[in-house]
């Protein structure tokens, strides 16, 4: 598509382009931190080396609002991406009224010149967090005594400390793998914990078989199976704090909650809470702001792949994807040259045939997403629509949230090489989905911990709804 923007908005996104490379060579902390600018060489290999020596701050960086309004709207930012690869989008740019979520430096001139531009071509801009550092340093804080009883009242888990207040808080990976051992041997007789496989830099990916104590050793692994998972996109950390939470209260729930009880007597659940383990560590260790998982891509020192683009479903295709190794949205070198989603895929295929469903959990926007992501004009079966609506229902009667639904394509953007469509039309499981979490922008990834819960409740909701829908559609298939 050919992008005509006015003499004047051009000129401001070439000053923004000059002021953000020099940011980048002066402090390495431009806009994005400069991990997608077009910076190369000696510049990015001081920045990585940084990064890994310290924690990065954001003191000062602001996340902006752009609402877009038109196709005239959405073609300057846009261009303003292509151009400028250091910007970090913490949302897709389509036409809606929350638009695009931007991340900008501190840097006064940065914030000048992208306000400019902006502002000559004809958009507007909010800032929704004034200072990112604060928000981070909110979100990791302990919570007040008075926030954790609040919250071990509303959780009534049944498990001993010092898990009872377990969802006052996000956890690091070495925390969440000592949840799933307690899972595993406070439940033993419901659970397996098993490896799907190593990261890049050797990490286990750990995932919980989740199963009805009457089910035998022989036919609980031939029932069907639901297969999710979190922490795709290592930042959004809302993702694995809600598929622990759904692992726990089916455990903690069976034989007391009728719907549990129902759903884990007619199928098997498959949970892994983290797939990118090393870039969620990484974002807990050094950079909160980390997507990627943390892959050295050969002749180049940008670091990480995306893993949702590097599924081998029309891998490299428009859209959402970049063949910048500097890109939030690097698609790899090939399809699944990541280790991460290429486990993943293994596990899928070995159960092709008994898998039911599959939900990959990322944040934010509140959407209920079924594919396809690759083609906007080709559609799922029906049945995985109404699925979806049903289960947005169910989640929207909890806490009052609502969520959109529709294809990946059609909701939010074009985006190739995603684990939905991979599951969708390699593994076969009709009810494949992308369920982006809390909030609509309010907080971003910044989701404040005492949300935790109550977005865990009401996917939980959902997951039922879900269930109960896939039931009456595999009894109506027999028929």
């Amino acid at each position: 598509m050919l992008v005509r923007l006015t003499r004047n908005a051009a000129t401001a996104l070439a000053l923004v382009a000059q002021t953000l490379f020099v940011c980048a060579c002066l402090s390495m902390l431009g806009v994005g931190l400069m991990r997608g600018s077009a910076l190369d060489g000696l510049q990015v290999a001081l920045f990585e080396k940084e990064v890994e020596g310290a924690r990065v701050r954001f003191d000062g960086h602001q996340v902006w609002r752009v609402p877009i309004a038109s196709q005239k709207d959405l073609d300057a930012i846009l261009a303003l991406r292509r151009q400028v690869p250091a910007i970090d989008f913490w949302t897709e740019p389509r036409i809606a009224k929350n638009g695009v979520d931007i991340r900008v430096s501190a840097n006064r001139d940065v914030k000048a010149t992208l306000a400019a531009y902006l502002q000559s071509a004809g958009l507007a801009h909010s800032v929704f967090i004034a200072d990112l550092q604060v928000a981070i340093d909110e979100q990791i804080s302990t919570p007040s005594r008075l926030e954790s009883a609040e919250s071990d009242a509303q959780t009534q888990l049944a498990l001993a400390d010092p898990f009872k207040t377990y969802f006052t808080k996000y956890h690091t990976i070495a925390e969440i793998n000592e949840f799933l051992i307690h899972l595993n041997k406070t439940h033993d007789s419901m659970t397996e914990l098993f490896s799907l496989g190593e990261t890049y830099e050797g990490r286990t990916q750990w995932g919980l078989h989740i199963h009805s104590p009457r089910s035998s050793v022989a036919s609980k692994r031939d029932k069907k199976e639901l297969f999710f998972f979190g922490g795709h996109h290592a930042r959004e950390w809302i993702g694995p704090a809600v598929v622990q939470f759904i692992m726990s209260e089916l455990l903690t729930k069976y034989g007391k909650d009728s719907a549990i009880t129902a759903a884990l007597d007619e199928f098997d659940f498959t949970i892994v809470p983290v797939v990118n383990v090393d870039g969620y560590e990484f974002t807990h260790t050094s950079n909160r702001m980390w997507r990627k998982n943390r892959q050295p891509n050969k002749g180049n020192a940008c670091i990480g792949t995306d893993p949702n683009r590097n599924w081998d479903t029309n891998w490299g295709g428009d859209g959402s994807t970049s063949k910048n190794p500097c890109s939030d949205s690097f698609v790899g070198s090939g399809p699944f040259s990541a280790p991460e989603p290429r486990n993943i895929a293994e596990y899928l295929k070995s159960r092709k045939g008994n898998i039911v469903s599959f939900i990959d959990f990322h944040a934010y926007s509140q959407l209920w997403m079924y594919p396809f992501g690759s083609y906007c004009d080709v559609f799922a079966d029906i049945v995985v629509e109404k699925a979806a609506k049903d289960a947005a229902a169910a989640l929207k009667a909890v806490h009052g949230k609502s969520f959109a639904v529709g294809s990946i394509c059609n909701i939010i953007y074009q985006a190739a090489g995603s684990s939905v469509d991979w599951a969708y039309e390699t593994a076969n499981v009709t009810f494949s989905y992308g369920v982006e979490l809390r909030d609509q922008g309010l907080y971003g990834f910044m989701l404040p911990p005492k949300q935790i819960i109550p977005s865990g409740e009401e996917t939980l909701a959902a997951v039922l709804a879900l269930v109960k829908y896939i039931r009456g559609y595999l009894k109506d298939q027999e028929i």
